[in-house]
């Protein structure tokens, strides 16, 4: 039997000897194991919590016993906003969006917050946020940018405010979520005339933008992913547990109103606990979380470990927009890859002190490097093709990238990306 789990697993991971093998299939065991015991003493232990947490509830005061409505959420976004202490001048804006997609038409209410540059504007900046995030949430850089750019931050769809009205998101997935995305941020740019922006994209809004500039491109200038997921196949060394993670994470929306009202409690102890709640709000609201089912979409998951299925790097690395990629050195969950891209494209890659939420985490910082990246980018010849440095044409496409898996090995897989590396580039 072990020889035939091993065979399966020289097949899909090829730079595993057999002892590594061995290593891999022991980790998988133990993980689902812990996982499956997990889940029954959550299912065993659910009827007693919901009956204590409904008998709670009737007596402990919370701010909301419900979702609350659009309006609801822009008070308390401003109330969020009030409570950093910003000097900005900005403004919440709905636009409604129509386009058509394979024939059928897609309307979408997007909402955005626009922040009117301080001093003389010399640039456009179009942020987008990643998963459980919105334009509220990532709003402490504003107070910076905002010295030398008018800012437009979008609530992406599936996520905060924006959501389509005319049909479920559920439907959509995979590359058609993101061809729909690329609508959203071309028919934006048009409404708003927008032309020569600076696109910043964090998290997964880095791999949409990614998408944007290699498909689209139109009102385009330069382009920054900040911690881009889906650049490449794997994630940091924990990439098969997120990827657990990921595939799962729209599961507390079932709990429904129950779960708002858990939040309010839970937050209720952290130092952010406002942003917090509203943080659990936007990322699990009725009918509109579907924006993680689609980055679940891009995520293979099986027993021994798991992948982003359909990265960009080939395609984004030859892009004709001057582009740069900023990791975080503690980033736990996109890893740092500065030194592979820095090695294909030199200057277009750096770092900073902090996780993967510098927009939170350290927003002054992240801002200076935001404008630095800008004016580094400004000196390179635009829409001019990247000459890559030592990179065959063939040698990122998927049938390359997927024998490069993160298993439930965390040494195995951060072996992977060494052997990645070294592999192909002569890191």
């Amino acid at each position: 039997m072990f020889k035939e789990l091993i065979s399966i697993l020289d097949d899909n991971y090829p730079f595993l000897n057999e002892s590594e093998s061995l290593i891999t299939i022991t980790y998988s065991i133990l993980f689902w194991l812990i996982i499956g015991v997990s889940s029954c003493a959550l299912v065993l232990l659910f009827p007693f919590l919901f009956v204590l947490g409904s008998i709670f509830f009737i007596f402990y005061k919370v701010r909301y016993r419900e979702f609350p409505d659009y309006e609801e959420l822009e008070k308390l976004e401003n109330e969020i906003i009030r409570h950093k202490k910003m000097h900005i001048d900005y403004s919440h804006n709905t636009d409604y969006l129509e386009f058509y997609i394979n024939r059928e038409l897609y309307k979408t209410r997007l909402h955005s917050i626009y922040i009117k540059c301080k001093n003389k504007k010399t640039d456009t900046l179009v942020i987008l946020h990643g998963v459980n995030s919105s334009a509220t949430l990532i709003s402490s850089i504003y107070e910076y940018l905002s010295q030398c750019f008018d800012i437009y931050a979008i609530d992406v769809p599936g996520f905060g405010r924006s959501n389509i009205i005319n049909r479920d998101g559920d439907l959509l997935y995979h590359q058609l979520g993101i061809i729909y995305y690329n609508k959203v941020i071309e028919n934006y740019l048009r409404i708003k005339k927008l032309k020569d922006v600076i696109l910043i994209g964090h998290s997964f809004g880095g791999f949409i933008s990614g998408n944007y500039c290699i498909h689209t491109k139109t009102g385009i200038k330069q382009v920054i992913l900040v911690e881009p997921a889906g650049l490449l196949p794997f994630f940091s060394k924990y990439g098969a547990p997120l990827a657990f993670v990921f595939k799962n994470a729209r599961f507390p929306t079932s709990l429904g109103n129950l779960g708002v009202m858990c939040s309010e409690l839970f937050t209720s102890y952290t130092e952010n606990k406002l942003s917090n709640h509203y943080n659990y709000i936007i990322g699990h609201y009725p009918n509109n979380d579907w924006g993680k089912k689609i980055l679940s979409d891009f995520i293979t998951l099986n027993v021994s470990g798991g992948q982003w299925n359909h990265p960009i790097i080939s395609n984004f690395i030859r892009i004709s927009i001057p582009f740069t990629v900023i990791y975080g050195e503690d980033d736990f969950i996109i890893g740092d890859h500065k030194k592979l891209i820095n090695t294909l494209f030199p200057d277009s890659s750096c770092d900073l002190k902090c996780g993967h939420s510098p927009f939170l985490e350290n927003a002054k910082d992240t801002s200076k490097e935001l404008i630095i990246s800008i004016h580094r980018m400004k000196n390179r010849r635009k829409h001019t093709k990247h000459k890559i440095k030592g990179l065959r044409d063939d040698i990122l496409t998927n049938k390359y990238l997927s024998s490069f898996k993160s298993t439930f090995d965390l040494e195995h897989s951060q072996r992977i990306q060494d052997i990645f590396y070294k592999k192909y580039y002569l890191l």
